[in-house]
């Protein structure tokens, strides 16, 4: 084995793996930098496996080839190719030696003695795949480690692409079921607010008073009816504090000063705390502005009408 220069002894640590990550990437470096340094990193790695097969290496560049060369399934296909190489070209020297030779061989023997040229065409063609396999060989390595990257970083892509197109879809989703919640919203409202308004237009045509026994001309001024000039009926609570039962009741209405009004109603009675609530409807035309008197009358099951309650309240048409 021939003496190496710092040159190629740093190039060997290299083609071992015996260096730091820093020494490594500049080493690399110098590939862009220099054409030639990688040309003569190739040719050196080139006597580095013909010494290995020859037993010309020390121990440790030795154990580094089988650690770096024999362990990765890609360099070892080429060691073991350079290895049969040479058994191939071997066993051929040993069968020229031979005196019994098929007649196959006695040809190429005989093509060999006579065509010096094709001895020296094969030997250069086996020089030139030997020398040039192993640049083959570290650039296909380059090459797959480049596309496994790529591969990798595609698939990452991939994968953030679909995670983004998941967050997107849920997002479209959200946001169809907030509008739909918004429009169930919107609708919701405008029936409210058409509820509103009818109530507040039937608030206006009913006018509602609540008159009790004590509601009697004078003691103190009688309770008061506002009639709008869109009041249609008006609703009356009477409170009775009687506690017999009659199977109806009718009413008497006058205004103060003017004659009766006789109204047979069956008005809708509810019980209360003090007794019952008689309730009635009449007709808001009926009402002038001024003081009115109410009697409540009850009627018995076999027709007797009985007066039960005297109330009084004033009337303001607007």
């Amino acid at each position: 084995m021939r003496q190496r220069s710092d040159r190629e002894k740093l190039m060997v640590r290299y083609l071992l793996g015996e260096m730091t990550d820093e020494e490594q990437a500049r080493v690399e470096e110098q590939f862009f930098l220099d054409p030639d340094y990688l040309e003569e990193l190739q040719a050196l790695e080139e006597e580095l496996v013909r010494d290995y097969l020859q037993g010309r290496l020390s121990d440790r560049e030795r154990k580094g080839i089988e650690v770096v060369y024999l362990d990765s399934p890609h360099l070892s296909k080429r060691v073991e190719f350079s290895i049969s190489l040479m058994s191939h070209l071997s066993r051929l020297r040993t069968e020229r030696r031979e005196e019994r030779v098929s007649w196959r061989q006695s040809l190429l023997a005989s093509v060999r003695l006579q065509r010096p040229a094709v001895r020296i065409s094969l030997a250069t063609a086996c020089i030139i795949m030997f020398v040039a396999a192993p640049a083959l060989l570290v650039q296909t390595l380059r090459l797959s480690n480049s596309l496994e990257q790529e591969q990798s970083q595609r698939a990452a892509l991939k994968q953030n692409e679909q995670e983004l197109q998941r967050q997107l879809d849920e997002q479209r989703l959200r946001a169809d079921q907030l509008r739909e919640q918004i429009d169930r919203l919107e609708r919701q409202r405008g029936l409210l607010e058409d509820e509103l308004v009818r109530l507040k237009r039937a608030q206006s045509i009913i006018v509602s008073l609540a008159l009790s026994k004590g509601s009697v001309r004078g003691a103190g001024a009688p309770p008061k009816l506002i009639l709008q000039p869109d009041a249609k009926l008006v609703r009356l609570e009477l409170g009775v504090e009687s506690k017999v039962e009659y199977a109806s009741y009718a009413v008497r209405l006058k205004m103060v000063g003017g004659d009766y009004i006789r109204v047979q109603i069956s008005p809708r009675t509810k019980r209360a705390t003090s007794g019952k609530i008689v309730i009635l409807s009449l007709p808001a035309d009926i009402f002038a502005t001024g003081d009115y008197l109410l009697t409540l009358v009850g009627v018995s099951a076999s027709g007797v009408e009985e007066d039960v309650e005297d109330y009084s309240f004033s009337v303001e048409k607007r």
